[in-house]
């Protein structure tokens, strides 16, 4: 069973952190692919979401539960995943999110790496979409109403999914600021040095 693990920086406390953390119906509004998540009890979670094209539904059981520190869960039936999120103070304003998860691949062995490294990458910009929530809880998410709404600009050529990052967070990837559209081309590539 791999092991992912990735931590992300926050710019808000760590008790702020933990709180966006455990407003598990907030989890579509970050993590890749997910539907719905509820609460159906204080230790047991509903999942709803997109796995290789089809929707499928989990529950999970939180085994661990520490205020403002650490929760950790296994799901009880489903994909068979267990996980540990830790937030640590760095000071009063500032945090630190540790995510864990033990994953088990639904994949022929010899596509395991690839799963894994698709694992990897999703979890990095999960990390990076839960930033731009905790840290600008005021944006709406892509999908979520028209460009003059969501702080994008018009002229901006975007291409995203639901769940991507916060759209009026300038400096997050995949989210245009004033400057970067000024060093786009007028086809749309970005010619900036070192983006594709």
């Amino acid at each position: 069973m791999p092991r992912i693990e990735n931590i992300v920086e926050l710019n808000v406390s760590a008790s702020t952190a933990f709180a966006q953390w455990t407003c598990y119906e907030d989890y579509p509004k970050f993590m890749e692919n997910v539907l719905e998540v509820k609460a159906e009890s204080p230790h047991q979670l509903y999942w709803r979401a997109i796995r290789d094209g089809k929707e499928v539904e989990w529950h999970s059981e939180l085994s661990t539960q520490e205020a403002d520190h650490k929760i950790s869960w296994k799901d009880t039936d489903g994909p068979s995943n267990t996980g540990m999120v830790m937030v640590h103070v760095v000071d009063d304003t500032h945090s630190r999110v540790q995510l864990v998860i033990n994953s088990t691949p639904d994949t022929a062995p010899d596509q395991a790496g690839e799963a894994e490294m698709l694992m990897i990458q999703r979890v990095e910009k999960d990390l990076a979409r839960f930033k731009a929530l905790v840290e600008h809880p005021e944006a709406l998410p892509f999908g979520s109403g028209s460009p003059e709404k969501t702080g994008i600009e018009s002229s901006a050529s975007v291409v995203a999914g639901q769940n991507d990052l916060l759209t009026n967070t300038p400096g997050s990837p995949n989210v245009p600021t004033a400057k970067d559209s000024a060093n786009s081309s007028a086809d749309g590539q970005d010619n900036r040095l070192g983006l594709k």
